[in-house]
């Protein structure tokens, strides 16, 4: 009585056929398109290609399958294979070694239940900490996202204020030379007088208001000294040169780094955001 062997699939352009444990296997082992216009079935013992229609009756008559069928799928039958016995008896083996293991395993943990709820609790409270730093990291990922956008808008805005920033650094450094040559040319005519005198202090009370105005322009080099926070904001605003552009950025105190507007380079100096009052805006 003949028998359904394997699964086949027959090109029809040549007529030959490939075989394999299911239909699946031989589609996935040949090269792609190796298999249109072709015509799946089976191979039986005596080594002849059957529709699966006629492999139906075959493994059916053959006691390969308990019921009829139209159309017979290696599925059907793959349990009456001689590979898939062994690989079935070899699943059941690697099973029952595996429950024996799983056994041991229990008693053994049952040894140390204590030292596993330790070790449990242990687990769990590195998870909540592991969360809370993710949900803390989360909500600086977004203070900074939405930061840098306002930088971003502060920054177009002192573009503007400062577009006339070398021409006041010009006017400033003017107005203490011309002061400077006011105070020696009143040394040399020995003022002495009050009017003289409190002509003097006027001109070195300007002095010292132009140096500390001068002051506040000064770059300041990131090796000498960094922005330092305040009770208000933990990342100042300032703005940095790194060579080639000047551009607004934030000073993360929290992880010690910077905050840009783009992508640049690390910075060389630094200085504080000064805005001009209402009146020099409007000027």
């Amino acid at each position: 009585m003949d028998k359904i062997k394997l699964a086949a699939i027959k090109r029809e352009s040549d007529s030959i056929v490939f075989t394999g444990r299911n239909h699946a296997e031989i589609i996935l082992t040949r090269p792609k398109g190796e298999l249109t216009g072709s015509e799946q079935g089976f191979i039986t013992e005596a080594n002849e290609f059957v529709s699966r229609k006629r492999a139906g009756k075959i493994a059916f008559t053959a006691g390969q399958i308990d019921k009829p069928t139209e159309q017979l799928f290696s599925e059907d039958i793959t349990g009456e294979w001689p590979w898939a016995k062994e690989q079935i008896a070899q699943l059941q083996s690697d099973l029952a070694k595996a429950k024996e293991e799983y056994t041991g395993l229990r008693l053994s943990f049952e040894l140390v239940d204590d030292e596993n709820e330790k070790q449990k609790e242990q687990a769990e409270q590195h998870f909540i900490d592991i969360v809370a730093l993710t949900n803390e990291f989360i909500g600086f990922h977004k203070v900074s996202t939405d930061k840098i956008d306002q930088l971003q808008a502060e920054n177009k805005e002192l573009r503007e204020v400062f577009s006339d920033y070398p021409d006041l650094m010009k006017r400033l450094t003017k107005h203490s030379k011309e002061l400077k040559a006011e105070l020696e040319r009143l040394k040399d005519n020995d003022c002495v007088n009050i009017d003289c005198s409190n002509h003097v202090q006027e001109v070195l009370l300007e002095k010292e208001q132009l140096q500390a105005e001068l002051a506040k322009h000064h770059w300041i080099p990131v090796g000498e000294r960094l922005p330092e926070k305040t009770e208000e904001d933990l990342r100042p605003e300032v703005l940095v040169y790194d060579g080639e552009s000047v551009t607004g950025a934030l000073w993360r105190h929290y992880s010690f780094g910077w905050d840009f507007e783009t992508d640049r380079g690390e910075p060389t100096h630094w200085k504080p955001i000064i805005l001009p009052d209402s009146k020099e805006r409007k000027k």
